[in-house]
């Protein structure tokens, strides 16, 4: 966790650096077969599409240095996947840690947020299997944000 101070702000910044690197690493690996694809191939069709799908891959490993992020400040809850969610505190209930998705053995633990409207977020990529993790950390500080806000 980093705590910082933006524009006025207090900020914790919670990063999961190994899912980071493995994803940034994954589209890295498909975007190099898309580029060889591209080069090798005698078919114009084929270069055109390989090289597409390798620029695709670029921008998804751009993406990717930044995903595995939750911000919590001031201003609300913000999750950086490979999508970004910005959740302001008048919209959150409450929160808690639930069951990640994954294609893997393992009961991953996530990180998640109920809304008001019912609706749950939850930060798949900011993922534990151990307790006591930075899923705990990220719920604690939420848990403070939104014990502090409504004694306020």
């Amino acid at each position: 966790m980093r705590l910082g101070r933006r524009r006025g702000r207090t900020e914790s910044v919670f990063v999961v650096w190994w899912y980071r690197c493995l994803v940034a690493a994954t589209f890295t690996l498909q975007g190099a077969v898309f580029l060889s694809l591209a080069i090798d191939s005698a078919n114009s069709v084929t270069r055109v599409l390989g090289t597409a799908s390798a620029v695709v891959m670029v921008g998804l490993v751009v993406r990717s240095l930044r995903c595995a992020t939750v911000r919590v400040s001031d201003a609300g809850v913000v999750v950086q996947g490979l999508r970004v969610r910005r959740i302001p505190w008048r919209d959150i209930e409450g929160t808690g840690v639930g069951r990640g998705s994954t294609m893997l053995l393992g009961n991953w633990r996530v990180p998640c947020i109920e809304l008001r409207d019912g609706a749950v977020i939850c930060a798949d990529e900011v993922r534990s299997l151990r307790e006591r993790s930075i899923v705990d950390d990220v719920v604690g500080e939420i848990e403070r944000r939104l014990s502090s806000s409504s004694t306020a």
